[in-house]
């Protein structure tokens, strides 16, 4: 048997920074089902070098709706106009003023990833931070290594170190209020993804795109973690989706969730002091104000 093939069952000494190979390992693979995405993330590490067993996605086309005539104060939904409040006719043209009754205004919740409250198709925009995880140790093991992730402009992991793996937790303690069903995990780049968490009870693989049976609970290890296992430096993982039962073909113009946009509907004021996380906003100039593209929202509020 192979060098290779002896130390696949072990890894680096974590404790040295550079990751380099030694004398000194600990052992994981004896406890990973071998069909798992991790297993084959440190079966790839360690025999080729490469960083993904997956191949490069396609891209997804950002609309294709087509909606004549254009709508005007809408958004084009499966080939129909989908009119904003107060908007009506076939290109949403057509406004109404609001009666007395909507002068009473109402809050906006902040975003995280323990809220009720689902405004957004998709709901990675909900994720938590970034966790870091060493393979097989425990929640925020690998916190000592952040330093070693860069992350890019939106927030996306651009290298892992091995045995290093990141993770972002949504819908986690909302004593299932939210969507059970099909996710769809969309993804550019090329890397290892995987799913965990007891909501968690099924979950299909494919190549830029996942989809994950969700069964809402009130258990102790309840919610959706979205994991990179491995992602390739030259084109790493970026840009995850996680769509909500029932919009796989609308999430490209349907930011809001249609529910939330009804509840709001009767309200002639919305403040928006908690959506946009004002009491511990940290930017000060416009240019670095959370874009549309970040990786989520919680950090410092909705995007402008």
């Amino acid at each position: 048997m192979g060098v290779k093939s002896i130390l696949f069952s072990q890894l680096v000494n974590l404790g040295t920074p550079a990751f380099n190979y030694d004398m000194d390992f600990v052992p994981l693979v004896p406890f990973l089902n071998i069909t798992t995405p991790a297993y084959n993330a440190l079966n790839d590490s360690v025999f080729t070098g490469r960083t993904s067993t997956l191949a490069i996605s396609g891209s997804v086309p950002s609309n294709p709706s087509i909606c004549s005539p254009n709508c005007v104060w809408g958004d084009c939904i499966l080939n129909a106009c989908a009119c904003y409040a107060g908007y009506s006719g076939a290109d949403c043209s057509i406004y109404t003023p609001f009666n007395q009754q909507n002068k009473i205004g109402i809050n906006l919740q902040g975003i995280s990833y323990w809220t009720t409250q689902n405004p957004f198709v998709d709901l990675h925009r909900e994720g938590s931070h970034w966790v870091y995880f060493i393979t097989n140790q425990g929640w925020n093991s690998g916190l000592p290594f952040k330093n070693q992730v860069p992350l890019d402009a939106e927030g996306y992991p651009t290298f892992l170190p091995p045995a290093i793996s990141v993770g972002t937790l949504m819908a986690r303690d909302v004593l299932t209020h939210y969507d059970p069903g099909n996710y769809t995990i969309l993804y550019d780049g090329d890397g290892i993804l995987s799913f965990g968490m007891q909501d968690v009870t099924k979950v299909y693989y494919g190549v830029g795109r996942c989809v994950i049976t969700v069964v809402p609970s009130t258990g102790f290890n309840n919610g959706i973690l979205v994991t990179i296992e491995r992602t390739n430096p030259n084109n790493y993982i970026r840009n995850i989706r996680v769509i909500r039962p029932g919009f796989e073909n609308t999430w490209w113009t349907q930011t809001f969730s249609p529910l939330l946009l009804e509840k709001l509907a009767p309200f002639g004021t919305i403040r928006f002091m908690d959506w946009t996380n004002t009491n511990a906003q940290t930017d000060t100039e416009w240019s670095t104000r959370t874009l549309p593209s970040a990786r989520t929202y919680t950090t410092n509020g909705v995007a402008w």
